[in-house]
C-alpha cells in the first residue's frame, strides 16, 4: 500500500489543483461578464470545494477499501498455512498410530513365542532339557564359574505340581455359542456356555447342525487355530466368509456380537468388521461413544 498510497495522493492534487485553476479561470470570466461579479464568483467557488471534497472523500472510500482487502487476502494466507500445519500434524499422528498398531499387534502375535520360551526356562531350571542340543548345568557351577559362589549354596530344583485342565460343567450349559476368537479366549469361554467352533469353510454346516443361540466374534488376528487369518483385520478385511456369516444369521435370526479386546490403539483395524455385527463390546468404555458416531446405532457396550 505504501507504493500505491502516494500515487492515490498525488492524482488526488493535480485535480485538485485543476479544479482550482478552472474555478479561477471562470471566476475572472464571470466577473468581467456578470452584473453581480462577487456572488457568481463565491458560487463557483463553492461548486469548487463541494468537488474537491467528494474527490477527497471517493479517494479515501478507495484506499479504505483496498487496505481491507489487503487484510483480507493476509487472513487468507494465515488461514491456509495453518491448514497446511494442521494436515502435516495429522499425517504425522497416522504415523505413529500406524507405527503403535504394528508394535501392538507384533506383541499379540509374539504371545506363543514368549510362551515357548517360558516353557524352555522352565524346563532348565528344573533340570530338563528343552530339546536340541542345549548344553546345561547347574546353579553351583554357575556360581563358581563366575566367581560369585556362596558357601553352603546348593542346588534347589524347582518343581510343580501337575493341574490339569479342569472339565466342568458350563455356567450357562443351555447357551450353546458358537465362537471365532484365539486359544485364550476359546477356553476362559468354555467355563461360561457351550462353545462351538467354525472355520470360512464350514460355518455354514456348524450353524445348521449345532444350532447356536448367537456368535461371539472377538478382534483375533488370526481366531480358532489361525482358520480366520487376516478374515477380520487387514487390507482385505472384512473378507467374504465373515460378511456372509452375519448376513445368513441375520436373515435366520441369530444374534452376533463382536467383542474389540484390541481397544483403543486398533480402533480403526477391526471397525469396518465391527459394522457387521447387531452389538459391540469394547474393553475401553471411553471409545463407545466413537462407535456409536462411526456405527450408527447405540447397541455398543463396555466389556472389560
Amino acid at each position: 500500500m505504501s507504493s500505491v498510497r502516494p500515487r492515490r495522493i498525488s492524482r488526488l492534487l493535480v485535480l485538485t489543483v485543476a479544479v482550482v485553476i478552472v474555478t479561477a479561470l471562470a471566476g475572472l470570466l464571470v466577473s468581467a461578464l456578470s452584473t453581480e461579479p462577487l456572488y457568481a464568483f463565491t458560487g463557483l467557488l463553492t461548486a469548487a470545494l463541494l468537488i474537491v471534497l467528494v474527490l477527497a472523500v471517493e479517494r479515501t472510500a478507495i484506499i479504505a477499501r483496498n487496505a481491507a482487502a489487503k487484510t483480507e487476502r493476509q487472513a487468507q494466507a494465515a488461514v491456509r498455512d495453518l491448514a497446511e500445519a494442521v494436515t502435516s500434524v495429522e499425517r504425522r499422528t497416522k504415523r505413529m498410530e500406524r507405527v503403535l498398531n504394528d508394535t501392538a499387534g507384533s506383541v499379540g502375535r509374539s504371545s506363543p513365542i514368549v510362551r515357548r520360551i517360558d516353557a524352555s526356562v522352565l524346563a532348565l531350571a528344573t533340570g530338563g532339557a528343552p530339546g536340541g542340543n542345549t548344553r546345561t548345568g547347574s546353579a553351583a557351577t554357575s556360581a563358581t564359574a563366575s566367581g560369585t559362589e556362596v558357601p553352603g549354596l546348593q542346588a534347589q530344583a524347582i518343581s510343580f505340581p501337575d493341574a490339569p485342565e479342569t472339565k466342568g460343567t458350563p455356567t450357562f450349559a443351555g447357551l450353546t455359542v458358537l465362537m471365532i476368537a484365539d486359544e485364550f479366549t476359546l477356553r476362559a469361554f468354555a467355563h461360561e456356555w457351550t462353545v462351538v467352533t467354525a472355520t470360512p469353510d464350514n460355518w455354514r454346516e456348524v450353524i445348521e447342525v449345532e444350532k447356536p443361540d448367537l456368535v461371539f466374534t472377538e478382534s483375533a488376528w488370526e481366531g480358532n487355530g489361525g482358520t480366520w487369518k487376516y478374515h477380520l483385520v487387514g487390507v482385505t478385511a472384512p473378507r467374504p466368509a465373515i460378511v456372509e456369516l452375519t448376513t445368513y444369521c441375520r436373515d435366520n435370526g441369530i444374534p452376533t456380537v463382536f467383542w474389540n479386546k484390541e481397544d483403543p490403539p486398533h480402533f480403526e483395524d477391526f471397525l469396518d468388521t465391527a459394522r457387521l455385527y447387531d452389538h459391540v463390546f469394547t474393553t475401553d468404555g471411553e471409545k463407545i461413544p466413537d462407535y456409536v458416531d462411526r456405527l450408527g446405532h447405540d447397541r455398543v457396550h463396555l466389556l472389560p
